[in-house]
């Protein structure tokens, strides 16, 4: 028997790279500010909600995600611009 807990911390993350990935696509090398990301992932998952996948903010979100290696965050903690890890490489 499985019990479905709900969404997870991961599938947040997931969903945010991924759409971060889209915007540096779209974009090219213009800047991906923190701001953008969150209405992006909205149009693409119009149900998104951080809370839900256990973050206080879409920026404690976007912060695990830099602990985690999987973007980096450059600027100040409210005005910062996000990298994918794999473009930075």
């Amino acid at each position: 028997m499985s019990l479905n807990a709900g969404p997870t911390r991961e599938e947040a993350l997931d969903a945010s790279v991924a759409t971060l990935a889209a915007l540096e696509e779209e974009r090219g090398e213009d800047p991906i500010w923190g701001s953008m990301i969150k209405p992006a992932l909205k149009r693409r998952n119009p149900g998104f909600n951080e809370r839900a996948h256990g973050f206080l903010s879409f920026n404690d979100l976007l912060k695990t995600a830099e602990q985690l290696g999987l973007v980096k965050l450059e600027g100040k903690s409210r005005n910062f611009t996000v990298r994918s890890v794999r473009r930075n490489q």
